[in-house]
């Protein structure tokens, strides 16, 4: 997610703040927060996009709720034997 369009940043280049948060599935944490990894100026780095400015704060947030969720399409349906009235799928 990318939120632009922030305070001036760089009023040579026409640059403005602005910060990505990227969602990483991991079933281990259950809601989980953003985590800083990256800043303006950060060792020198250039940022996401080749910029030898950078303006980007860069989040990561990491949480079971960034994990597929179980869809149509990702699920076997099979059904067994009647049994009485039921069926079992």
């Amino acid at each position: 997610m990318k939120y632009s369009g922030g305070n001036q940043c760089n009023a040579a280049l026409g640059q403005s703040y602005e910060s990505v948060v990227n969602y990483v599935c991991d079933k281990r944490i259950e809601f989980g927060r953003p985590q800083l990894v990256g800043w303006p100026g950060m060792n020198g780095k250039q940022d996401f996009e080749g910029s030898q400015w950078s303006c980007t704060f860069v989040f990561e947030w990491r949480s079971r709720l960034a994990c597929s969720q179980c869809t149509v399409d990702q699920v076997e349906q099979i059904q067994g034997a009647c049994d009485g009235e039921y069926r079992k799928v």
